[in-house]
């Protein structure tokens, strides 16, 4: 008689293992990581080493160290869907995986103290506090054991951190039905308060639009209810124009440049409501001798293989679900 033996992990267990890691970019993407939230909390952010540790300092509002467990409920403002850098609060378990896996150190200095985190193997973090941090914001530093820590994705992450920003709200018409369920199982708020989060829905205007759930938890909704409340808000009030979203704008050095403006839509597999997403697309050519091409999304460079193929008078872009063939426009036309 066969018999099998049945093993179960915990997903969080596959932050912490460089098998299940992008070993390849790993220290880009971390790096990348911590600037981008520092960007998105405060428009501004240090890099650079210190004592052979990498660091991002911000002069934002500061944070919970036990933010770094790894095992922790994923608890994250982006579930909200904003034309942010951040990623869907995966961010920082990529960062203290990748510190975990390479057997590094990580420090975090906010909000008047410097702590040491202590990583334990049920996932958590045990900040010890060390001594007093006496500048305003976070400074988080970090080594990955013996790998190399490489600043290109953070230096660029910075350097087009320009321009135009979405002061916006949220918008009803950005989820898929599947999406918007989703947002509400995760909120464990009321209605209202979830509501209040979206363009054009503040103040008396969300109790009115929620009235009917005055104090239910939003996640006590059924997919059926968030189907017909998404319908009501799409009723109410106008998708976002693209315009709103911002820009990096023009820039020096570059001899060609143009945007434009549009909206897509996102299919959906579980009910009737598609996802409709404005964009901005700014396009920066210049002449090389060989093509070369940088895809930035929402002004952070994207960590997927994009490639750009020159063949004749036809230019190709493949990669991360692109495919494009660029040819040259023939005089007079």
């Amino acid at each position: 008689m066969n018999s099998a033996m049945f093993f179960e992990r915990e997903d969080w267990k596959l932050f912490r293992n460089m098998d299940t890691l992008p070993k390849s970019k790993l220290s880009m993407l971390v790096c990348k990581e911590l600037a981008d939230n520092a960007l998105d909390t405060c428009g501004g952010c240090e890099i650079g080493y210190e004592g052979g540790f990498f660091y991002v300092k911000d002069r934002g509002p500061g944070l919970d160290p036990e933010m770094f467990s790894i095992s922790r409920p994923l608890r994250s403002s982006k579930y909200l869907r904003l034309p942010t850098r951040g990623a869907l609060g995966n961010g920082l378990r990529v960062v203290v995986g990748a510190v975990v896996a390479s057997g590094g150190e990580l420090y975090v200095s906010t909000r008047g103290k410097n702590y040491k985190i202590n990583f334990q193997n049920n996932g958590l973090a045990l900040p010890e506090s060390l001594s007093d941090y006496h500048e305003a914001g976070t400074k988080i530093s970090f080594t990955l054991g013996e790998m190399p820590i490489i600043l290109a994705w953070a230096h660029m992450a910075i350097e087009y951190a320009r321009g135009e920003t979405y002061r916006g709200k949220t918008s009803p018409y950005w989820y898929t039905s599947e999406n918007f369920f989703e947002l509400f199982q995760s909120f464990s708020g009321s209605v209202r308060e979830l509501i209040a989060q979206f363009d054009g829905c503040t103040g008396g205007k969300a109790g009115k639009i929620a009235q009917k759930y005055l104090k239910t938890p939003a996640d006590n909704l059924s997919f059926e209810e968030t189907e017909a409340f998404l319908a009501e808000l799409r009723a109410l009030v106008k998708n976002v124009n693209p315009e709103r979203l911002g820009r990096i704008g023009e820039l020096g050095g570059w001899s060609g440049y143009c945007k434009s403006t549009g909206t897509f839509k996102v299919r959906t597999i579980k009910g009737e409501h598609e996802a409709e997403l404005p964009f901005v697309l700014e396009v920066y050519a210049d002449i090389a001798d060989a093509p070369h091409i940088t895809v930035l999304l929402n002004k952070s460079p994207a960590t997927g293989e994009i490639n750009v193929y020159h063949s004749k008078n036809e230019l190709s872009i493949f990669g991360c679900g692109l495919f494009h063939r660029i040819t040259p426009i023939s005089a007079g036309t």
